[in-house]
């Protein structure tokens, strides 16, 4: 297939496109990468977001429309040219595409979430961090483990497994991991060099060396200054301005609110006012059941019960009775009339 006419649109140092570039270089592929490319504008325009809807970058122009995303456009230019990209068998391409999905899922990921907030591509968080910190020595451990008797990922070459490996740690051993991070992955550190010293890839990321250090990430923003005024003064001017306009203040508001939602939940005794849970709908304590009898006991006329309108009765006779507030109060004696009361 003719490979001519293959313009990949991307920003300087992208680490994504390392993965076509070096393909290329493997393959014997030209890539044209325009150098007046700006990214915020050129990937903005009608022309480009119809190679790349989304469009962002890497994005590779061909003579039959876009590819987008990097691991696509990478397998798409290591297809080009038979040079034992994908390995040799039908077991070395799935070991590969293995290897490929691996990267993409537990190195990038987490390395990326790690790194961008230095870069103050995202906001910086601690936990997220130290998060994606453990998740990235997990797979650095499994992928350590696997180089600890190999050269390569696939067979004795180099496969595009190793390539997009290599780009995918490229802003761990350029940026973030300094060397008490490195320390624990000798074999992973091992194979990254040789792969950075290949011709082919040294053409394409030029010189680098070992991070000293993480990156910082940069300083917060100064936030704008806080209203410093006590809260109560601030309720206090609010409510003076309620009552010039007309209105309750929010304090009163809010008591009123609670109130309600207190009367809701329960239903307070007639006599001393304390809540209870009423067994069926119109019950009440002792007391209230006297305040709604048509005689006056003893203790409506002392003046401690109020009077309600009269019920229907029957008397019979006087008699005693000692019983006990359903509210807590203490036992009351009182003489009444026996009746039959009819309770609402």
């Amino acid at each position: 297939m003719a490979a001519d006419g293959l313009v990949l649109y991307t920003n300087s140092g992208n680490k994504n496109s390392y993965k076509a570039l070096i393909a290329a270089e493997y393959a014997n592929i030209k890539l044209d990468v325009p150098s007046d490319f700006q990214f915020g504008e050129t990937n903005k325009t009608p022309e480009f977001l119809k190679l790349n809807p989304a469009g962002k970058v890497p994005t590779l122009k061909t003579s039959n429309g876009g590819i987008f995303e990097s691991n696509a456009i990478a397998r798409y230019v290591a297809r080009l040219s038979d040079t034992g990209l994908f390995g040799d068998t039908l077991l070395d391409t799935a070991l590969v595409e293995s290897w490929i999905d691996f990267s993409t899922t537990e190195l990038d990921g987490p390395l990326a979430s790690w790194a961008y907030p230095h870069f103050g591509i995202v906001a910086y968080d601690k936990k997220k961090e130290a998060a994606a910190q453990q998740a990235l020595k997990k797979a650095l451990g499994v992928l350590d483990a696997y180089l600890k008797t190999r050269t390569y990922l696939v067979g004795d070459a180099v496969t595009l497994a190793d390539i997009i490996v290599f780009a995918n740690l490229w802003l761990g051993y350029t940026k973030m991991f300094d060397p008490e991070f490195r320390k624990p992955f000798p074999n992973v550190l091992r194979f990254w060099q040789t792969l950075a010293a290949q011709p082919q890839f040294s053409k394409v990321v030029g010189s680098w060396s070992l991070p000293t250090e993480v990156v910082k990430p940069p300083a917060a923003k100064e936030s704008k200054a806080k209203d410093t005024k006590p809260k109560a003064a601030k309720q206090d001017k609010e409510g003076s301005a309620a009552k010039q306009r007309g209105l309750q203040p929010p304090q009163q508001k809010q008591q009123q609110r609670q109130q309600l939602r207190r009367l809701s939940q329960r239903t307070p005794c007639h006599n001393c006012r304390r809540p209870q849970w009423p067994s069926t709908p119109g019950s009440a304590c002792i007391l209230t059941r006297l305040r709604q009898s048509s005689e006056r006991s003893p203790l409506e006329a002392s003046g401690r019960v109020p009077i309600s309108p009269a019920l229907p009765t029957t008397s019979t006779s006087w008699v005693t009775t000692r019983r006990a507030s359903r509210c807590g109060a203490a036992t009351i004696s009182t003489t009444t009339k026996t009746m039959s009361i009819s309770l609402s």
